[in-house]
């Protein structure tokens, strides 16, 4: 059992099944500071449960709605490789809103994890100087 699965096992299926939907939820109804607040409320452990048992659109749904810099936080509890996963699922103008918010090793990181297309798209949305720096 990793460390992510005992942190998430005092929440049944259940519960889990409802962090996941409220998110989800939140981010459809346009609730943006709901949403902040709620993920804000979940530990890390949660957050990037909740996160990683989403499809590819409810995760573009919730980045999208969320602050860029809140988005980013919620990517930095991730492993490096789910991060440019869940990076690479959003489209590239709010994949580079997100990764501007993260420090510059870790938007290298997840760039460079990324396929080399959806790496340029994001650079692409960048500042010149920060897309350099990437």
């Amino acid at each position: 059992m990793t460390h992510l699965d005992q942190s998430v096992d005092s929440l049944s299926g259940h519960e889990q099944f409802e962090t996941d939907r409220e998110m989800v939820r939140l981010a459809q109804v346009g609730a943006a500071g709901e949403l902040d607040q709620f993920v804000s409320s979940l530990t890390t452990s949660e957050q990037a449960y909740a996160l990683s048992h989403l499809d590819e659109e409810e995760i573009e749904q919730v980045l999208a709605s969320m602050l860029p810099e809140h988005a980013a936080e919620l990517i930095g509890h991730l492993s490096e490789m789910q991060a440019a996963m869940t990076i690479g699922a959003v489209e590239p103008d709010t994949a580079a809103s997100i990764v501007r918010e993260l420090s510059s090793d870790e938007m290298a990181d997840v760039i460079g994890d990324l396929d080399k297309e959806q790496a340029e798209a994001i650079l692409k949305s960048l500042p010149q100087s920060e897309a350099d720096a990437a």
